[in-house]
This record gives structure tokens, sequence and C-alpha cells, in this order.
């Protein structure tokens, strides 16, 4: 796709591909406490927790739906019932 002609637009590639590496979870962090001052340290751990939250929250709700599902229940119950239990913030 990118000829000789266009070498450094080739290279700027290579380049961006070579910086992509697999970052896992504490990967991340330490790169994140290398970078982040203490006082936002704070704050993305916040935002991790509300991040986690809402994942954990809405595999939850899949498996509900799923469950209730297999049992017949009609949609708008579920829907209700998980309103009123899980969506409480």
């Amino acid at each position: 796709m990118f000829s000789e002609k266009h070498s450094e637009t080739r290279d700027r590639i290579n380049k961006f591909q070579n910086s992509m590496e697999k970052v896992t979870p504490l990967h991340a962090i330490e790169k994140a406490t290398k970078v982040l001052k203490p006082e936002l340290r704070q704050k993305a751990f916040m935002l991790a927790t509300q991040i986690d939250k809402a994942t954990q929250e809405i595999r939850t709700i899949k498996i509900l739906e799923s469950l209730a599902s297999k049992l017949s229940i009609k949609k708008e119950v579920v829907q209700k019932t998980i309103d009123s239990t899980l969506r409480r913030d």
C-alpha cells in the first residue's frame, strides 16, 4: 500500500505500530503512577472505580435479562425491577 515513494508515511506507521504494545492493567497503572501528579491520582482512582462499577452493572443487567428471558418474564417487569434495584444512583 505504501511504496518507497512514501517512506516518511511508512516510517510513521511503523513507529506507531512498534509503539503499540499489549498493556496489562498493572502496566497501565505503573505508567500512570509515573505521569500523574499526586492530586490527580485520587481523581484517576475515583474514575476507575466508577468505570468498574458501570462495567459490572452492565454485565449484571445482561445476565439478569438473559435469566428473565429464559423464565419468560415480561420485559416491562424486568426493566422495572432492574431500574428499581440496580440503578439507585
